[in-house]
């Protein structure tokens, strides 16, 4: 077995006293504050899984559904297919989102940037240009922040930038 896949004994001690009744905390509410205090965004809900996040996300897009052409994740353009939403791919500097590559696009109204905070999980985006860029243009961000929420430094996941953060 992987060690950093090992739970750790105070995890394995928690579990074990929450499945004899032990222990009552409310854990979901304990995540969601946790989430609300590392992302900045008042609106926390917990799903069943980060696919299920990015349908939510996706659906309640009207306009287009832009993707990167590198470093995102494959999930992104099957779960906007299924919706049949329209795609728009950007360009990008080996995964890394350039706002201005979104002036090459003929975008509607309405539409989304999804992208992951680091591209194919190795490079940092730039999500402070990328939220700026976006807010003058009327475009939603959905920013996958599985790697990257609750860096140090607070420009991932942040909630100052992305309207939608998975």
């Amino acid at each position: 077995m992987f060690k950093f896949k090992t739970p750790s004994q105070k995890t394995l001690k928690q579990m074990s006293e929450v499945a004899k009744g032990e222990n009552t905390k409310n854990f979901e509410q304990s995540c969601i504050d946790k989430i609300k205090e590392l992302t900045n965004h008042e609106n926390v809900k917990i799903t069943s899984s980060g696919n299920n996040s990015i349908f939510i996300a996706l659906a309640a897009i009207d306009g287009d559904i832009i993707i990167p052409d590198q470093g995102g994740w494959h999930g992104f353009k099957q779960i906007a297919k299924f919706l049949k939403k329209d795609i728009k791919t950007v360009k990008t500097d080996e995964g890394l989102i350039k706002p201005k590559y979104l002036d090459n696009l003929e975008i509607k109204e309405n539409s989304a940037l999804i992208y992951t905070s680091f591209a194919g999980y190795c490079a940092e985006q730039d999500t402070e240009a990328i939220s700026k860029y976006c807010k003058n243009n009327g475009i939603t961000t959905i920013e996958d922040a599985s790697a990257g929420i609750g860096d140090k430094q607070h420009k991932l996941g942040n909630g100052n930038y992305s309207d939608i953060i998975i």
